[in-house]
């Protein structure tokens, strides 16, 4: 689960990718090969709008050098963000869509809160894809349709914009949210909905470092 594209990992190799463009065609490729369900399933996140309480809250990346390994400097208070949804509309073909409202937990996670929150307000996920969908496992998306945002936080250099982790509080149970992540300190942009319970067997995510921020509160069975 830590190879190259798709899932866990951060999805773009850095040391081989380059170009932007090359990237991505490179890895929706590589997404095509592994997963026959992508070309069948066809899923596109068509918008992500959310509303929000309060401002996001300033974040820690793990390549920052100001941070120190405190726990007050590297995880923004739970109390500093209110739960917050955010709305999903899937459009598996063009006759066909739906809607997912997740509720983002900053009490689960709150770093992963307020980096989802960032790049759902910067626009990152609009009309970007599934980029993996395997039924009772996990549907996965974070690479954005516009190719500046994806040079800005994933084609720069590696490890840039990386969260520092933080505790597990929830299991990856079906229908939580996580970041996905290539190792430690390494959660970008990528985040994956449980489609089963996988925090223990067979998949065991609890113990592989995936920690849950959302969960979704409507439309998984619809879409």
């Amino acid at each position: 689960m830590g190879e190259t594209a798709c899932i866990e990992p951060g999805c773009v190799d850095h040391n081989r990718e380059k170009d932007t463009q090359d990237a991505l065609s490179s890895l929706s490729d590589e997404c095509s090969r592994r997963d026959a369900t992508k070309r069948t399933i066809g899923l596109l996140l068509s918008g992500l709008t959310a509303s929000f309480s309060q401002p996001a809250t300033e974040l820690s990346y793990a390549d920052d050098d100001t941070s120190s390994n405190s726990e007050e400097s590297s995880s923004p208070s739970s109390s500093a963000m209110d739960t917050y949804q955010v709305e999903i509309d899937v459009q598996l073909d063009p006759q066909t869509s739906g809607t997912i409202i997740v509720e983002v937990m900053p009490s689960w996670a709150p770093l992963a809160s307020a980096r989802f929150k960032e790049l759902v307000e910067l626009g990152f996920y609009n009309d970007a894809r599934f980029i993996r969908v395997l039924p009772g496992f996990v549907a996965q998306f974070g690479i954005a349709s516009d190719p500046a945002l994806n040079k800005e936080w994933l084609l720069c250099e590696k490890g840039c914009r990386a969260l520092v982790d933080e505790p597990r509080k929830e299991s990856n149970k079906r229908g939580t949210l996580s970041f996905a992540t290539s190792g430690k300190n390494t959660r970008q942009t990528q985040v994956f909905i449980n489609l089963g319970n996988n925090g223990g067997a067979p998949n065991f995510l609890d113990g592989q470092g995936f920690v849950p921020f959302a969960r979704v509160v409507s439309g998984m069975d619809d879409t």
